[in-house]
């Protein structure tokens, strides 16, 4: 018998500039971080690290401010959830801004 349990999800999100802001290409970055199968991303958690399952990188954009995206779907028992440990610790760390003041 096996468990039917979906693995953790790991999301993180930044705000980046928007449409309204020239020369800020981040759209093609996070193709190429994230986009298809073959990605860095995928190259270095998936295959390399064995750390995920799948991983992905995207761009919402708007007219003012946009936001960038990358999600992990962790492999079971590849790291404990909250560590900041392997090559995921900007998905599972907690934002450091919110400690300040």
């Amino acid at each position: 018998m096996k468990d039917q349990v979906s693995p953790t999800w790991l999301y993180r999100w930044w705000v980046v500039p928007g449409l309204n802001n020239p020369g800020v290409p981040l759209s093609v970055g996070m193709a190429v971080l994230g986009g298809l199968a073959s990605s860095r991303l995928d190259n270095a958690l998936v295959r390399n690290e064995k750390l995920a399952v799948g991983v992905t990188a995207s761009l919402q954009t708007f007219a003012q401010v946009s936001i960038a995206e990358i999600t992990a779907d962790v492999r079971p028992g590849a790291m404990s959830l909250g560590s900041s440990s392997g090559s995921m610790p900007f998905l599972a760390a907690d934002d450091q801004r919110s400690k300040c003041g």
